[in-house]
């Protein structure tokens, strides 16, 4: 069976591949998991999970560093998919693919095309959410359009010692208590 998410190659470096993918088709694997927003931002279809968040305005290294390790404390695997909320989308790609979701086999090729093609902390005053996630689709890590990092993950996995070693290191803090998850109304579908 193939894949409906492959489209052609955008990158290959020394075996990662990244590459543009259908909109619809991660849409609609959202759709299975959350109650995704016709027209808002998909940060609305997220507010059942914990969030985690680091100082406004940390340096990018900082932002990349708490994202590979939290990454590591969740046990992310590739591929990796990065997408937005479809406002400003990618820079200085091509007009057809400036929305388009992408799909990186490598951490470190996605944070380079997030740094190189993403309108975060924009001087033009360009603006957009920027996700990245694994395939799972199970927890969220969000640059956000105000400049800021936020980590959305299930309130179980907080509960895990490797996350909460994670959270004292990078200094994540809770933006909100977390609650615990119950069957149905947690946002996700059964």
């Amino acid at each position: 069976m193939s894949d409906p998410l492959r489209t052609p190659i955008l990158i290959v470096r020394r075996h990662s591949i990244m590459e543009f993918i259908a909109q619809q088709a991660l849409r609609r694997d959202l759709k299975r998991r959350y109650k995704v927003p016709t027209r808002d931002y998909f940060w609305d279809a997220l507010d059942h999970l914990g969030q985690f968040n680091l100082p406004a305005r940390a340096a990018w290294r900082r932002l990349t560093d708490a994202t590979a390790s939290v990454i590591a404390a969740l046990g992310g695997r590739p591929p990796f998919v990065l997408f937005t909320d479809r406002l400003a989308g990618w820079r200085d790609v091509a007009k057809r693919h400036r929305r388009s979701p992408v799909r990186s086999s490598s951490l470190e090729e996605a944070l380079a095309f997030l740094q190189q093609r993403a309108h975060f902390r924009d001087p033009r005053a360009y603006e957009d959410n920027y996700y990245l996630c694994d395939r799972s689709l199970a927890w969220f890590i969000v640059f956000c359009h105000h400049g800021d990092w936020h980590l959305f993950v299930p309130p179980s996995v907080t509960q895990r010692q490797r996350f909460r070693r994670w959270q004292v290191q990078a200094g994540a803090r809770p933006a909100k208590p977390v609650q615990e998850e119950t069957d149905g109304e947690d946002g996700t579908r059964a």
